[in-house]
């Protein structure tokens, strides 16, 4: 459209003039062209969500009066974007300290309120089945998947339904199965890093994690998809912070999808269940024998977002703070002798094995203090579907709500010099990470990441790999021990920084080792 063509529709999109002169089948069949051409100017944008949000506060808002939710002062028309794009947990913590637990900030065409410290994690241990949703916040994501749904956006009983069938297939007890194997993947990887080169940290821990995950949870490696597993995830997060036109970031995505598909399709011919007889039930199982027993509830269509899931979780969440994870260390040499220390006592009698690598108290004691000082899901998105009163403030339905649940991590009232890495935090007698609502970094309440246990044991078993089979230093060297991070598209080691292998250590036991394969 011409830009005045575009001018006159988001105003009048913004003012709701095609709800009133279309039909309801019209208006289903052209509203993602309206939407895509009122996103075009920021002014119609904001005043959508002006008028959006005065709506809601007259339709719920009691006659009571309560105080208004401080507004964060930003730019104009970015408002607080440049602060969303770093080290988001670090801002939100800020902000929460000057505002306190509840506020509103603006990024390009959203406002959003934020709820953030410990009142905030107990309002969701307590009231987000009745009070939050997840479809709406996460609607551009099943767009960009082409799925009518993924758990990430369902709710209530489906919801519910669909992470039982999964649960088992995301537990401990699947790493801990076949702990041999997860070893055997990081050695291989880490005997085969050249000596002396820079190792990008994410990316490299990304290698490692994505082929541990695929093998241990699906049966299928997927090296030759990482690279497109790592476009689509960022095309997904670019989706759900919904902050910039859908044209500049989904123009690869047609390619990366067909690719996605011929993974999802690789891995479901894996799972026929006449090839599957006396093997391990693993979550592709679940899902399949859901489809199969009841395909209304999961169809076709929404398969491939069930199947990507478990390599979806892994290419970001967990190699990103195990990217933190060694990064630290590496800038740590106390911490770093013991655990090498534990990383040589484990393996000196052959493989371990899951009670071995469960014993390994100050590796876990390190990753619980990597999750909390480097938390790569920080917040989470949700839309309220029940107007609720926190705090003296009323907060209508419909609005755009932001958690941030891992503020509390650097609150000092649970974390005595919350800015210090310490593991002794999470070590008898202190075990400061065990009150409730206290240590979030999988999330809170209904959609709280099924596979957190599996990935603290996929990470200490990778530091632990590491240190037995080499010599590492930080690349570039820091003047500080600082991680230089990035928070666009997710919290992530920035892509500059990294490590470098300086010395092998026990070449003999790894040197003639086979290239780890799924077991049948």
């Amino acid at each position: 459209p011409q830009p005045w063509e575009a001018d006159l529709i988001g105003l009048a999109a913004a003012c709701r003039v095609f709800e009133k002169v279309l039909s309801p089948r019209d208006l289903d069949r052209v509203g993602a062209r309206i939407e895509a051409v009122q996103s075009l100017n920021l002014l119609c944008r904001a005043g959508r969500i002006a008028i959006d949000e005065d709506l809601e506060a007259s339709r719920s808002a009691p006659q009571q009066q309560f105080k208004p939710i401080p507004k964060v002062p930003g730019l104009p028309l970015l408002g607080n974007a440049l602060g969303m794009t770093g080290d988001l947990n670090d801002f939100l913590t800020k902000l929460h300290r000057r505002h306190g637990p509840i506020f509103r900030i603006r990024v390009p065409g959203r406002r959003v309120v934020v709820l953030a410290g410990q009142e905030a994690n107990s309002f969701v241990l307590r009231h987000a089945r009745t009070h939050l949703r997840a479809n709406r916040e996460f609607s551009e994501f099943c767009r960009a998947m082409e799925t009518d749904r993924a758990m990430i956006s369902m709710d209530g009983a489906d919801h519910v339904r669909l992470r039982r069938v999964a649960q088992a297939g995301y537990s401990r007890a699947v790493i801990e199965r076949d702990i041999d194997q997860a070893i055997e993947i990081a050695r291989h990887h880490v005997t085969s890093w050249p000596v002396g080169p820079r190792l990008r940290a994410f990316e490299t821990m990304q290698r490692i994690v994505t082929e541990q995950v695929g093998v241990l949870a699906t049966g299928l490696s997927p090296r030759d998809y990482i690279d497109d597993l790592k476009y689509y995830l960022d095309t997904m997060f670019f989706a759900i912070r919904r902050d910039r036109p859908r044209f500049m970031y989904a123009h690869r995505m047609p390619r990366v999808r067909g690719r996605i598909r011929q993974l999802c399709r690789e891995v479901i011919e894996l799972h026929d269940p006449d090839l599957r007889k006396g093997c391990p039930h693993d979550v592709i199982d679940a899902f399949l024998e859901l489809h199969r027993q009841d395909p209304q509830f999961l169809p076709e269509t929404d398969l491939m977002s069930a199947v990507v899931g478990p390599y979806i979780a892994a290419v970001d969440t967990v190699a990103g703070t195990l990217g933190f994870a060694i990064l630290r260390l590496l800038s740590e040499p106390e911490y770093l002798e013991i655990l090498r220390a534990e990383a040589d006592a484990l393996f000196a009698n052959g493989m371990p094995n899951a009670k071995d690598v469960r014993a390994l108290a100050n590796t876990h004691a390190f990753v619980t203090e990597s999750l909390r000082c480097y938390p790569t899901t920080p917040a989470m998105v949700r839309t309220v579907c029940n107007g609720f009163e926190f705090q003296g403030h009323w907060v209508p339905a419909g609005t755009s709500l932001m958690v941030a649940t891992t503020v509390v991590h650097k609150d000092p009232e649970y974390y005595p010099d919350p800015d210090r890495f310490e593991i002794e935090r999470h070590l008898p007698p202190r075990m400061e990470s065990k009150p409730k609502g206290a240590f979030a970094p999988f999330g809170l309440g209904p959609h709280t990441c099924l596979g957190g246990a599996f990935g603290q044991v996929q990470m200490a078993t990778v530091i632990a790999t590491m240190l037995r089979y080499g010599e590492f230093e930080r690349d570039p060297a820091p003047e500080d021990g600082a991680i230089r991070a990035t928070g666009y598209p997710s919290y992530r080691p920035h892509r500059k920084v990294g490590f470098r292998l300086v010395r092998r250590r026990n070449e003999g036991q790894s040197r003639g080792a086979a290239e780890p394969e799924a077991k049948p």
